[in-house]
This record gives C-alpha cells, sequence and structure tokens, in this order.
C-alpha cells in the first residue's frame, strides 16, 4: 500500500514538472542557505501584488542572488522549485538604500 501511494506521489510530481515553466518578477525577501554546496537554498520573492510571499526551492548553482534584488524566475508552481534565475536589478549595498522617515513619537 505505501509503495503504491508513494509511486502515484512521485508520478504526479513527474507530470507537475512537464507543464510549461510560469514566470514571475519580484523582490527577494530573503535567501536562506542550507549546509553543504548541494544543498538547495530557499529564497523568499515578494511578487508585489499580494500580501503573500512564496519560498522557492533554488538551484545550487545559482549565484549572485541577494537581498533586495529584483529577479525574473521561470518556476515549476507544482513542485516550488525554480528553473532559471534571471538577474533583473542588482541589490543595493546596504549604505545607498533610502531609510525610511522616522516617525516622532507621541
Amino acid at each position: 500500500m505505501a509503495c503504491g501511494a508513494l509511486a502515484t506521489y512521485l508520478l504526479v510530481l513527474a507530470c507537475l514538472e512537464r507543464r510549461d515553466p510560469g514566470t514571475i518578477t519580484g523582490e527577494v525577501l530573503r535567501v536562506e542557505s542550507r549546509k553543504g554546496k548541494e544543498v538547495a537554498r530557499f529564497l523568499a520573492l515578494d511578487e508585489g501584488n499580494t500580501d503573500l510571499t512564496t519560498a522557492w526551492a533554488l538551484p545550487a548553482a545559482s549565484q549572485g542572488i541577494a537581498t533586495g534584488a529584483q529577479v525574473r524566475l521561470r518556476v515549476s508552481r507544482g513542485t516550488r522549485t525554480i528553473r532559471s534565475v534571471e538577474l533583473v536589478r542588482a541589490a543595493m549595498p546596504e549604505g545607498d538604500r533610502v531609510k525610511s522617515p522616522k516617525q516622532d513619537a507621541p
């Protein structure tokens, strides 16, 4: 029974991966690395059109993606994996970012 369920699950994942990838663009909110260089990292992306952020599995070979960068991703929505990453705008250095004005205390 368990083997049949696992085989069905893997078959569904394979079908999801065969679909055409979607394209999304947004700002990188966070990149989380795991231990080991061959393990996938995760990227939280703000698409700007909703209050939700989504975590995507970033391939280990992807380099140069930093918090604050604007990226265009080709993704498999069913498995939450990134197929390719295109840097739209690099992240600004911390000193160049515009700081939000401080509000006076009441």
